[in-house]
């Protein structure tokens, strides 16, 4: 039990930041040693689009985060729990160009959205099954 306890932690401590990156693994991915029902899930926010620069607000473990002109693409991994909420949104910092967003959970996209045109902001939410 300290073992199973020792890596959830650790998977609640782990956030990976990528650059233009393809989804983490599945779930079925992690070590058959951690119970199913204990498992994390890998939640991934993908940003992109023809924008110059974006501001960025993402619920990390954590808590919510924001980032000021960031570029495009990005993508950042988080290890979450079933039940945990999921968001990201962006908003154009330019007078043109789209912004769009993708979140996966555990490979899968469970929310994705585009907009376009000065300053528009999209969002992406949902919820960890």
């Amino acid at each position: 039990m300290l073992i199973v306890g020792a890596v959830l932690l650790a998977a609640v401590v782990i956030a990976v930041l990528s650059r233009g990156e393809a989804p983490p693994p599945a779930a079925d991915d992690i070590p058959t040693s951690v119970p199913i029902g204990e498992r994390p899930h890998y939640v991934h926010y993908s940003i992109g689009g023809t924008a110059e620069t974006v501001d960025v607000v993402m619920q990390s473990p954590a808590g919510a985060e924001q980032t000021s002109n960031a570029t495009l693409p990005q993508g950042i991994s988080y290890e979450m729990s079933s039940g945990d909420f999921t968001y990201v949104q962006l908003q154009n910092c330019g007078e043109s160009g789209e912004v769009t967003c993708q979140i996966y959970v555990d490979g899968d996209v469970i929310s994705e959205n585009t907009s376009s045109g000065p300053h528009s902001i999209v969002t992406c939410e949902g919820t960890v099954p």
